[in-house]
């Protein structure tokens, strides 16, 4: 099985209590697909790694098709119109606007 986060499961820390003895532990499900959970060995908490889209709403694809049309010189409101017409997903232009402060920097 292809593991679809990144990072070893010695080099991830517990938010928790920080420890570095953390274990793959399955999954969780949820509307956007599955996770990878960990399991602290130190104070037993489970917990995701953060791959850099740690509680977003939308799918990283989504928030990166909005970014590359931003980045191609698209308005807010072209992007909003894109992302409803080919993905069929509702995005304010206000969030677009967040996500391009958060994600737009890193190239």
């Amino acid at each position: 099985m292809a593991r679809t986060s990144k990072a070893q499961p010695g080099s991830v820390r517990c938010t928790f209590c920080g420890s570095a003895q953390a274990v793959w532990r399955g999954y969780r499900y949820n509307a956007l697909g599955k996770k990878h959970m960990m399991l602290c060995k130190s104070c037993g908490h489970k917990f995701t790694p953060d791959d850099g889209y740690l509680r977003m709403r939308f799918m990283p694809g989504i928030i990166r098709k909005a970014m590359e049309l931003r980045r191609k010189g698209y308005s807010t409101a072209e992007v909003k119109l894109n992302l409803q017409r080919q993905e069929g997903v509702r995005v304010s232009r206000w969030t677009i606007i967040k996500w391009e402060r958060k994600y737009g920097k890193k190239a």
